[in-house]
């Protein structure tokens, strides 16, 4: 009976670390942590873009949430040196829909005495974000891909550019004393086109002009008072530009809003 007891403790001692060991040491598979990060990158942007809205309240324009939505994945943090594409490459008007590719790239992890190895893998999917207002998240659909994510180009956002605050600034500057925001808008709209956004207010002898591009949080806004130089007001709150906030318009300046 007593030999039969230590026989079992020896048994115990010997096999109970040995499975420890096994299970700690075995191979994770990398293809299924990156599907799982595919899945929950495309979760969180259903979540996000349903969200947006200009500022009249109504849904973004589709073309304006495929530029927003690379600079704004929620990627996930706990793979060190994965790589990831997310990239939008077409949408649609009625209904509001945006197609993205995501791809997600997971390195290989060494074993360690105490640590689990994973294997490298690769996951890739398409699919269809369809806004809905009168629901909390965009409705999915998967779509078929048609070839790898190299052949897909991310939709560039729209951007300003270095030069821009001289031009705004040149082209208010050359008005006349007394010109329409009309004025303003048809003269800066010939050095700025769409998506870029132009808008133009005159508040007494104030000609204020914004031209922006929301999506890249990029926003100029030029001050040209009758009879003084043209200056550039930049005293606000960089998060009125966002999707679903003020915008980049006048009144940023002539009715400022304070935030908290």
């Amino acid at each position: 009976m007593v030999l039969g007891v230590v026989a079992g403790i020896v048994v115990l001692v010997v096999v109970v670390p040995v499975v420890v060991l096994w299970a700690a040491t075995r191979s994770a598979d990398g293809g299924r942590v990156a599907e799982d990060h595919v899945d929950r990158i495309v979760e969180g942007l259903a979540d996000d873009v349903n969200d947006l809205r200009d500022p009249t309240g109504a849904t973004t324009a589709p073309d304006r949430i495929a530029a927003w939505i690379p600079d704004h994945v929620r990627l996930p943090d706990d793979v060190r040196d994965a790589e990831y594409v997310v990239a939008p490459f077409g949408w649609g008007d009625d209904p509001t829909s945006v197609d993205v590719l995501i791809r997600a790239d997971v390195p290989a992890e060494p074993t360690t005495l105490f640590g689990r190895q994973r294997t490298a893998g690769s996951a890739e999917s398409c699919w269809r974000l369809t806004v809905r207002v009168d629901r909390r998240i965009a409705d999915r659909e998967h779509l078929e891909c048609g070839g790898s994510s190299l052949s897909v180009e991310p939709v560039p956002v729209p951007s300003l550019g270095p030069y821009a605050e001289g031009a705004v600034l040149s082209a208010l500057g050359a008005l006349g004393d007394g010109a329409s925001a009309a004025d303003a808008e048809a003269t800066l709209r010939e050095q700025f086109e769409e998506p870029l956004t132009v808008r133009a207010e005159r508040q007494g002898r104030d000609l204020v002009a914004a031209v922006g591009s929301p999506d890249a949080g990029d926003c100029i806004v030029g001050v040209r008072p009758d009879g003084a130089p043209v200056w550039r007001f930049s005293d606000f709150d960089r998060i009125l530009l966002q999707p679903g906030e003020l915008g980049c318009v006048p009144s940023l300046y002539t009715h400022p809003v304070t935030t908290h």
